[in-house]
């Protein structure tokens, strides 16, 4: 496995780490790596989320006309019947 050295951090960000770290119970290395693992997988994840909410859109369209189509038929329905029906 790789490893990273990084030089001349802020002591601000390194604080920050710290806390960071010792609120979730783990090592500032564990902390960074998984930063970092996310800032790696972040444009897929986003990719994902795009197609997601396309698809989401989607869904609320079909939906939408499907539920004017119910409201459609049910209006020919009560029509028919006051009508006398079969």
């Amino acid at each position: 496995m790789s490893a990273i050295m990084i030089r001349n951090l802020n002591e601000e960000t390194l604080a920050k780490l710290k806390q960071e770290s010792k609120k979730r119970g783990m090592s500032r290395e564990e902390l960074v790596r998984k930063i970092l693992e996310n800032f790696s997988v972040a444009p897929a994840l986003l990719e994902q989320q795009e197609k997601y909410n396309s698809l989401l859109t989607m869904i609320t369209e079909v939906l939408t006309l499907n539920v004017q189509e119910i409201k459609d038929l049910r209006k020919t329905l009560e029509r028919f019947l006051a009508k006398g029906g079969i």
